[in-house]
């Protein structure tokens, strides 16, 4: 599940089958689609646009990926995307 905050960087070329983009693409649209049958919601928006997608290269980059991921609930309450910000001041 794509996480708020990240940078995302836009593909123009199509995902071939089989790639980690067709296999996300996959499981968001079956996921969507549970939520939406659930919620009794259709055609709802259930997951921001993109993934970040990166290569770990060595145990330093695991290491700030673990970091950011441990960090990223705290820091989605400061998000400029978090719904608190989104919703009129009463």
């Amino acid at each position: 599940m794509p996480l708020p905050g990240d940078t995302r960087i836009a593909h123009f070329t199509r995902p071939s089958p089989g790639s980690i983009s067709t296999i996300i693409r996959s499981y968001k649209a079956a996921v969507t689609a549970q939520i939406n049958i659930y919620r009794a919601t259709p055609n709802s928006p259930v997951w921001q646009r993109g993934f970040h997608e990166h290569i770990v290269r060595d145990e330093d980059s695991l290491n700030r990926i673990r970091e950011y991921i441990a960090r990223n609930p705290a820091n989605w309450l400061n998000d400029r995307d978090h719904p608190r910000f989104l919703l009129p001041s009463p």
